[in-house]
């Protein structure tokens, strides 16, 4: 396996300017969003921030409907911390235009998460897509193809086994249950958007 270089792979795109997006060097940013931003999305930003060796990525996270300033969800916070995750510091914030437009590429939770920020900028659809989603695709995908460009032409279809269930307020399991999609979601996007295969 070979380190990819992002800066490089973002240059040989399509020009930003005609798909409607910012300037190249600003697309290195992941973006997890969810509902309140203190469980799921929570979760992804900060397991990924925790695994990452690329410093060519940038992992953020946001809320259709945030608890903006609140620190992370009780029970995700134990299952966070149990794997050795620093989660001080961390706030909750809503999406905006500017956040949604600043991303490579939108990872949702649900399928709601999805439908709402299409509606709110139909523009941004093709960079929008849920986790589990990506583990669907992958194996189809190919050893050779480029996590970004993939998805963003690729029309997949949702289904309902592609939620992740929100577990505010619904306890330890609910908590746990969470936080081991994210973590398998992670598992497969972290090392595709890391490595091109050989």
């Amino acid at each position: 396996m070979s380190r990819f270089n992002v800066s490089a792979l973002l240059k040989r795109r399509e020009s930003p300017a005609a798909a409607g997006w910012p300037p190249a060097d600003e697309l290195n940013t992941i973006l997890y969003v969810c509902t309140g931003n203190i469980a799921r999305s929570a979760s992804a930003q900060l397991i990924s921030q925790h695994r990452s060796w690329n410093e060519g990525w940038v992992f953020d996270s946001a809320g259709i409907g945030a608890v903006v300033g609140s620190g992370v969800a009780p029970d995700i916070d134990h299952e966070l911390l149990d794997r050795g995750i620093d989660i001080s510091g961390y706030k909750a914030k809503q999406l905006t235009r500017e956040i949604a437009e600043s991303a490579a590429l939108i990872v949702a939770m649900d399928h709601s998460h999805r439908k709402w920020i299409i509606r709110e900028w139909p523009h941004l659809h093709h960079r929008v897509v849920l986790l589990k989603q990506i583990q669907r695709v992958r194996a189809e995908a190919g050893r050779r193809v480029e996590a970004i460009s993939y998805l963003q032409q690729m029309d997949i279809p949702v289904r309902s086994s592609d939620d992740i269930a929100d577990p505010y307020r619904l306890g330890v399991q609910a908590a746990r249950t969470a936080v081991e999609e994210v973590e398998d979601g992670l598992d497969v996007l972290l090392p595709w958007l890391g490595f091109f295969e050989r």
